[in-house]
């Protein structure tokens, strides 16, 4: 279990993924894994340290040893000799998260370890100020994302989002591309979206009647909504790994919103 676990923390891959590896997928003498059969049924090839392929190296020896005749071809086996399970690995890793002191609080699970290294990879790019953006869609192909997930590892990785204008930017254009995929309005510019986090609890009443989708249902959940109004188009609520919620307003174009903005002051300035 323990190098099933240092993978998932050292490679990123969805515990599924790795619970379907089979043995030819694992090149024990080479330096890369084949990740078949993925969320988006597409294979992959996923580069692993040296340090991993020692420990996989290790755990084959091991593993035929216990088990020198297989049931079947996976790469890693139960106690039964099987392919481990997902229940399996998830009974397995409570029991060593409780050993470990780590039930405190939210609960540690298999996939955080997956986030963690994406928020790790990111941290040390801006330590080294390389370019974040342009290396994004190389974080999204190494971990096998689709579509506007990989943005959400960027924010994440951000003390104060709603501070940072290049998070708000690349929430704008999420915006912008759920705008397009659901055929709502097309194309929108940057400058028709506002983004921000709540300053206020918006109201249920409204979130009640916003559509609910997601792009990677543990990674980015979306509400969205049409708005009956001469200016806006339509307001949005993203929440990236259920704790960086957003609200965004699309308006319909960049003159309506100038027009907003300029009723929103002479309504300001004739209150006071």
């Amino acid at each position: 279990m323990a190098t099933l676990i240092g993978l998932l923390a050292s490679t990123g891959l969805r515990s599924g993924e790795a619970l379907r590896l089979d043995r030819a997928d694992v090149d024990l003498a080479g330096d890369a894994l084949t990740i078949r059969k993925t969320k988006f049924r597409k294979d992959r090839l996923v580069p692993v340290h040296a340090t991993t392929r020692g420990a996989l190296r290790q755990y084959a020896h091991d593993r035929d040893a216990a088990f020198s005749t297989p049931k079947d071809c996976a790469f890693f086996l139960s106690s039964r000799g099987n392919r481990l399970s997902s229940p399996g690995l998830h009974i397995a890793f409570a029991d060593i998260r409780k050993l470990a002191g780590l039930d405190d609080g939210k609960p540690v699970r298999p996939h955080d370890l997956r986030r963690r290294f994406a928020v790790t990879r990111l941290a040390l790019w801006h330590q080294q100020r390389a370019d974040v953006q342009a290396l994004l869609p190389l974080l999204a192909t190494y971990l096998g994302h689709a579509s506007y997930s990989d943005t959400a590892y960027y924010v994440t990785g951000t003390a104060d989002p709603a501070r940072d204008e290049r998070v708000l930017r690349i929430v704008r254009k999420v915006v912008r591309g759920l705008c397009h995929h659901h055929g709502l309005i097309s194309p929108v510019g940057d400058d028709q979206v506002v983004a921000d986090i709540p300053r206020f609890e918006i109201p249920p009443a409204f979130q009640n009647e916003m559509v609910v989708a997601h792009a990677e249902a543990d990674i980015l959940v979306y509400r969205y909504s049409l708005v009956d109004d001469p200016h806006m188009h339509s307001g949005w609520v993203l929440n990236f790994f259920e704790r960086t919620p957003f609200f965004c307003i699309v308006f319909r174009s960049s003159a309506a919103r100038r027009l907003a903005e300029v009723e929103a002051l002479r309504s300001g300035s004739d209150a006071a």
